[in-house]
């Protein structure tokens, strides 16, 4: 029976370790006298060349987020952008060269004269990180299900044994509680840093709830809920599940699955 466990353990494990989703979080901080500006180069010109991206299958998707509250020193601007596969990762620069060319030669030479003096603003880049989504409940939901993203950032002992953890407690019960419309939550998803790691960073793993409504983060339970408990084995891998800080993003921009660009700005 112990060399059966041992053997299901292992198999689980290697599912997780073998489980490709990459995806980054590119940080801005952008002054609020910039903002539209920003947002107006977004919608004219880079979506255009992360839509080619889409549609051509070599990225999993693209948003633009806003920080909801918080310190006015935090980034209040992130971009998502799913890589899905290594292989996509390492081919990005290639082809996001041949998905910018596309869209230029695309476009009115006029306007895009315009548009290339409308894009020489700074980026205002403060961070970028690259993380692998190892565990989800209704991922597949879409983007078009939720508004708002609660970020719950850890600095774990161990990040990888500590996504493991989250999928076996966690994504259960987000998946049961979902599924039976137990809760106002849309989807939950714990995924590791790739990059950059060490100890002078403050996070490395997190997880993310997903919601429609601002308010629905903070009554998101429809019915009064038990929480999994922590095994002996696992507590000291796992600590006391406390993150070293919650960011609340709202949804700006983003891209379906077929590459079609959709905004509530």
């Amino acid at each position: 029976m112990k060399k059966i466990i041992l053997t299901l353990t292992l198999f689980i494990t290697f599912q997780l370790s073998a489980q490709e989703d990459i995806f980054s979080y590119n940080y801005r901080s952008v002054p609020a006298e910039e903002l539209e500006s920003f947002f107006e180069n977004e919608v004219v010109y880079w979506t255009g060349i992360h839509s080619i991206l889409v549609k051509k299958g070599q990225s999993t998707g693209w948003a633009m987020l806003q920080r909801v509250g918080g310190k006015s020193s935090d980034p209040n601007i992130y971009f998502y952008m799913g890589h899905g596969s290594y292989e996509n990762l390492d081919n990005l620069n290639k082809n996001w060269q041949a998905a910018e060319a596309e869209y230029r030669k695309s476009m009115d030479s006029e306007k895009l004269a315009l548009i290339d003096k409308q894009l020489n603003i700074h980026k205002r880049i403060v961070g970028e990180v690259l993380l692998n989504r190892v565990t989800s409940a209704n991922l597949d939901g879409g983007m078009s299900d939720w508004n708002y993203l609660v970020h719950n950032y850890a600095k774990a002992k161990n990040a990888w044994s500590w996504v493991q953890l989250q999928d076996k407690y966690f994504k259960p019960f987000f998946e049961k509680h979902i599924k039976a419309k137990n809760t106002k939550q849309k989807y939950w998803n714990a995924a590791y840093v790739l990059n950059p790691t060490g100890d002078s960073y403050n996070w490395n793993a997190y997880t993310a709830d997903a919601y429609k409504k601002l308010s629905d983060i903070f009554n998101p339970w429809n019915i009064e809920i038990t929480w999994p408990e922590i095994s002996e084995d696992d507590i000291d891998t796992f600590g006391d599940n406390g993150f070293y800080k919650t960011v609340i993003w709202e949804k700006l921009l983003w891209l379906d699955t077929n590459g079609n660009l959709k905004s509530r700005y």
